[in-house]
């Protein structure tokens, strides 16, 4: 299985797992839901079940995908590719390769962005179930952290292959 083709397995599994996962959890809540919280975690914005629920179906959807046409049109516009070592990258022997790269990489993305919003959307599930709706702000810390520190590393990732001579 091609690099590519793993990352988009890997999403769409990931995906139907957020759309259970959101879709049973969510059946369980209060008819209005926190969606909203202060810095202290504290609630001050509120969406009913329904919004809250179709919104994150689409959000989880429309946020990780956003990247992957973007990567998959560079091909059509060599000349804005901004890569080291460019005019070997999409030399005509390359470039397939190149692009090919790209868009696997940018699969890959989709799949960091996945999980970014699976984990809050799980945050805020959490908060939810409370009494009073509190989203523990040290946990969203650590999740944006988390996220952080995996787009750095798909960074230095896509640094490393073009840095090669």
């Amino acid at each position: 299985m091609s690099p590519r083709n793993l990352a988009v397995c890997v999403f769409v599994l990931g995906y139907v797992m957020f759309a259970v996962y959101v879709s049973v959890a969510t059946a369980s809540l209060p008819d209005r839901l926190a969606t909203h919280f202060t810095a202290d975690g504290v609630a001050n914005g509120w969406s009913s079940r329904a919004s809250f629920r179709t919104f994150a179906l689409l959000f989880g959807l429309g946020f990780p995908l956003f990247i992957v046409p973007l990567m998959w049109a560079v091909r059509f516009f060599p000349g804005g590719l901004n890569l080291p070592n460019r005019d070997r990258w999409i030399a005509p022997d390359q470039r397939a390769a190149t692009y090919e790269y790209l868009l696997a990489h940018a699969w890959r993305l989709a799949c960091i962005q996945l999980g970014l919003v699976a984990m809050l959307n799980t945050l805020l599930i959490q908060a939810n179930r409370q009494q009073q709706p509190f989203l523990q702000p040290g946990i969203t810390l650590v999740v944006t952290l988390i996220f952080l520190v995996a787009v750095v590393v798909w960074i230095v990732a896509l640094i490393l292959r073009f840095s090669r001579k």
